[in-house]
C-alpha cells in the first residue's frame, strides 16, 4: 500500500492545485484520495451520479477512481451514462491526470475486467487496491 496511486494523487494536487479550487470526487472515500489530506481545497464527494447537478455546481475539479467509471457500468446502467457523459467532448473538462502506481511485482496480474450488472460481484478485491485515479479539470480553467 506504501505506492498506492491515491498517495501519489494525494502528493499531486498539492503541488498542482491552488488553496481553495473546488473539486468533487465520484464514487466510494475509501477508493478516492483520502479528503483529510486535501484540507486546502473545498470537496465534495457525490454519489449521486446526476449529470445535471455537475454542470450546476460546475467544479473546477472532477476526481474519479478505476472503481466508478465506465469500465464498471453497463450500457443499460444510469451510472454509464453520467460517464459518458463526464468524458465526452461536451462535458467542458479535460483530462490533466490519469495514474495508476505499477507494482513492483505482480503475481495476480489483472488486466482490466469485465462490467456485470450486480455492483458486488464487478471487481473483486485485488481491483480495489492501487485503483487508477483521473482528474479532469474545467476547460474555461486550462
Amino acid at each position: 500500500m506504501h505506492q498506492d496511486s491515491r498517495y501519489y494523487v494525494e502528493n499531486w494536487m498539492q503541488q498542482n492545485l491552488q488553496p481553495g479550487d473546488t473539486l468533487t470526487m465520484y464514487g466510494i472515500e475509501r477508493y478516492l484520495p483520502r479528503e483529510n489530506k486535501m484540507a486546502d481545497f473545498e470537496v465534495t464527494v457525490d454519489k449521486t451520479f446526476e449529470f445535471e447537478d455537475l454542470v450546476r455546481e460546475s467544479p473546477q475539479y472532477i476526481v474519479t477512481t478505476s472503481l466508478m467509471n465506465l469500465n464498471t457500468y453497463t450500457p443499460s446502467s444510469p451510472n454509464w451514462s453520467f460517464f459518458v457523459q463526464l468524458y465526452g467532448d461536451d462535458s467542458g473538462y479535460e483530462t490533466i491526470l490519469k495514474h495508476q502506481t505499477k507494482p513492483i511485482w505482480n503475481l495476480l496480474y489483472l488486466d482490466g475486467y469485465e462490467a456485470i450488472e450486480n455492483p458486488r460481484y464487478r471487481t473483486g478485491n485485488l481491483n480495489k487496491i492501487n485503483p487508477e485515479i483521473t482528474i479532469l479539470k474545467r476547460r474555461d480553467e486550462l
